[in-house]
């Protein structure tokens, strides 16, 4: 406790001295005004600076939460206090007090005394600046204590970075320097490159060495009159915040101190208070990039920033704004559709998996090979070979390549065996279910537990602003959340964790964890409709609950969702030959339209919402985009006649047109074709055509979407439909044998209504 108290007390005595330089700046800068020399404003936001945290210091230390040996470092007589102390003692020294006798209210006489000290300042400026520095270091060495948490983060990753550092050869790296856009970048015909890759690539690497690099680019170009400098910012994950401020106040800042002074804009915002705006600190950044000729600024790992719209809208702004024609940027980040959304318009892109990158694993894995001892009684085929199939299957990740390496230097045997353990080698072998555990996949793991949240904890989740936000963020199309089940490959392990979508909420039999949004056609709000009811499989849910009362459900049902999912289509041709088609497609309409895709026909949570919100959607294109995933198994359709006989039989209540217009085909068609026996009933029942062949001149499906798979029934009546033999269903739960009993079934009953054999006039789109 002690030790607390010589904290606090040490960090009074420094608060005092501080509070007395302040004021002394405070003094001479509003008695002179304009014509006060930047280097006291410089002196002003230093000392208030180290003020403010000697002011944290003096709290936490009171609270008693610092080790014993954090105090020792703070209170040791070489340590960041007592350094402060004897720097700001001297800078007080260099100010003339007897300009303060009268008071605040400056008179003329102590103006111009103020004025007469002005003129001794500028002999005095080395000497300011060798005490500003000294403050601020031992400032940033109490930040560092006030942080350890943070301080230990850094050093964590100063240890990573250093330890895949040791591992790579001198050169691994030059690759980017022998390209033509470094060149083009460095000499400014290039605005912004972006480096981006996969995880483990090595792009913060990459950026460090990079930016040495461009350290010393700027020492051979820089002049006094054509001043060249650079800049470096990290955005580390543990931060939990948009990076873009903070960003943006660590540039100024090093910009500042680079060119020695402080701008009026910044002295302003200074002398206000309180947190400038992205705009302001925009502004304060075009005025001390006026001070040079060009200025370099890499920013690593944007990707961390979370959130990032804010900084990836800063980092277009400064590459796309005329105020900043002297600023160059690099970016380093993961391959997300968010950031390069934004910077496939403003930069030249650069992958990590490049020939150029090729070149240096080579060059790495060869002198690897070279220098370990455990390759030397290798064969030199055998070197060649693991040569060859490391550096061609690493994709450009380094370290993925050491690995590989230390894995086969661990192999025991005859070297010449091990040509078969180079067969295996693949750069996502982590993400084949057939060699990992699906548990033990962090994706699978993480997705997983985050759903068996939102579902358990959904009540909760919706009463907090807080937590309610975090859940929209999360379920963001740019995050394409949902989609990492999609790299896992279920179905290639299907005995073992087919069901674990089912039990986890997805409807395993629509593979909806491959949805892929088109984040830039989708509406937010009707994805994040989406996303929770296919989440939580319930209208009546907090979360979705929350949604409809807070956004113009209309708006939402009606606005357009863009996106891509595998899907099944089951095909029967004449001869008996069925086969399952599994491929991606589109989908692209109203969300209502679109949903029936996703979901199977015994969806309870489909029907609530079809029925409970009649007059909020379309019912005729509802009805023709679900009629073809009802199934043809006679005995599975009595099953479901609870849920999706009763949600057709509402949507032709609820306005549905049997019949219609301006489509290349009927309900009715498609109802045949899939061998949909209750839906042919209750089209017809409803007033169906039994001899419409739909519109040959309507607009054709896209190609690649589901429906599109019914194309070849075009021109062909229902009754031709059923003579053609061919049979073609969305529905999860297809059966041969149902299918030919119900087609028996469905021919009587489009006779019995009128029905005709015939082939139609077919236009070709």
């Amino acid at each position: 406790m002690a030790e607390a108290l010589g904290v606090a007390a040490s960090a009074i005595a420094v608060i005092q001295i501080s509070k007395e330089v302040i004021s002394l700046c405070k003094f001479y800068i509003e008695a002179l005004r304009s014509d006060a020399p930047t280097s006291l404003r410089a002196v002003l936001i230093e000392v208030s600076t180290l003020k403010s945290v000697l002011e944290g210091l003096e709290f936490i230390s009171k609270c008693g939460t610092f080790t014993p040996a954090l105090q020792n470092r703070l209170a040791a007589s070489d340590g960041p206090i007592e350094g402060s102390r004897v720097a700001m003692t001297a800078l007080e020294k260099l100010f003339p007090k007897q300009a303060l006798q009268n008071g605040q209210n400056a008179s003329k006489r102590q103006k111009v005394q103020a004025a007469f000290a002005t003129l001794a300042w500028p002999l005095k400026q080395g000497q300011v600046q060798d005490l500003l520095q000294q403050i601020s270091r031992h400032k940033d060495d109490i930040q560092l204590v006030l942080t350890t948490e943070a301080t230990k983060d850094i050093k964590d990753i100063k240890a990573v970075s250093e330890e895949i550092r040791s591992i790579l050869t001198d050169g691994t790296g030059s690759w980017m320097l022998r390209s033509q856009y470094w060149t083009d970048w460095l000499a400014s015909s290039i605005r912004c490159l972006w480096v981006h890759g996969i995880p483990g690539s090595g792009k913060t690497i990459l950026a460090s060495w990079l930016i040495q690099n461009v350290l010393d680019h700027c020492k051979r170009v820089s002049t006094v009159s054509s001043p060249c400098t650079s800049a470096y910012y990290y955005c580390y994950f543990g931060h939990h915040q948009d990076e873009a401020a903070p960003f943006l106040r660590w540039i100024i800042t090093q910009l500042s101190r680079r060119a020695e002074v402080v701008s009026t804009l910044m002295h302003d915002l200074f002398g206000r208070g309180g947190e400038p705006s992205i705009s302001e600190l925009l502004d304060a950044l075009e005025q001390i990039l006026q001070v040079f000729n060009c200025v370099y600024v890499v920013i690593d790992a944007v990707d961390e920033s979370n959130p990032r719209d804010d900084l990836l809208d800063v980092i277009q702004a400064l590459i796309t704004d005329r105020r900043f024609p002297n600023l160059q940027i690099l970016v380093t980040s993961r391959e997300y559709i968010d950031i390069e959304r934004v910077m496939e318009k403003v930069s030249v892109s650069v992958p990590m998996s490049n020939k150029l990158v090729e070149q240096d694993i080579r060059l790495n894995i060869q002198s690897i090979l070279r220098s370990n001892t455990k390759f030397q009684s290798w064969p030199d085929d055998l070197l060649i070979e693991v040569e060859d199939a490391v550096s061609t299957q690493a994709k450009g990740m380094f370290r993925w390549a050491v690995c590989q390496l230390h894995e086969l230097q661990r192999l025991k045997g005859d070297p010449q065996t091990f040509a078969s353990h180079l067969k295996t080698l693949e750069a996502d072998d982590s993400l084949r279910p057939e060699k990992q555990d699906l548990w033990k996949n962090l994706k699978f793991h993480s997705l997983f537990h985050v759903i068996n949240s939102l579902r358990t904890w959904g009540q909760e989740i919706s009463q907090s602003d807080d937590f309610y936000g975090r859940v929209k963020k999360l379920l963001c199309p740019s995050t394409q959340y949902l989609r990492c089940l999609g790299k896992l490959g279920f179905y290639e392990g299907v005995d073992r964790w087919v069901g674990l979508p089912n039990n986890m909420g997805l409807s395993a039999e629509k593979l909806v964890w491959t949805i892929d949004w088109n984040e830039c056609l989708t509406d937010m709000d009707a994805s994040l409709f989406l996303s929770l009811f296919l989440i939580t499989n319930n209208m009546e849910s907090p979360l979705l609950t929350r949604l409809i009362q807070e956004a113009d459900l209309k708006a939402i049902f009606t606005n357009r969702i863009v996106l891509s999912k595998a899907g099944f289509i089951y095909t029967h041709n004449r001869s008996g030959e069925g086969h399952l088609i599994v491929e991606t497609y589109e989908f692209d309409g109203p969300l209502v339209e679109m949903m029936v895709h996703f979901v199977g026909q015994d969806s309870r949570a489909l029907q609530s919402l079809l029925v409970n919100h009649t007059g909020l959607y379309n019912p005729s294109m509802a009805l023709l985009y679900f009629i073809g995933h009802c199934s043809s198994d006679v005995e599975l359709q009595h099953i479901y006649k609870g849920t999706s006989f009763r949600l057709l039989q509402h949507l032709l209540k609820a306005g549905a047109q049997p019949n219609l217009p301006g489509y290349p085909l009927t309900p009715l068609q498609i109802a045949v074709a899939a061998r949909n026996l209750q839906g042919v009933r209750l089209l017809l029942h409803f007033g169906a055509d039994p001899n419409s062949i739909g519109d040959p001149l309507g607009s054709a499906w896209p190609p690649n979407s589901l429906i599109a798979a019914f194309e070849r029934f075009h021109g062909m009546s229902p009754l031709r439909i059923c003579g053609s033999g061919y049979c073609v269903s969305l529905a999860a739960s297809f059966a041969r044998d149902g299918n030919e009993s119900a087609l028996g079934v469905i021919q009587q009953l489009l006779l019995a209504y009128g029905g005709r054999d015939f082939q139609g006039n077919r236009v070709n789109h």
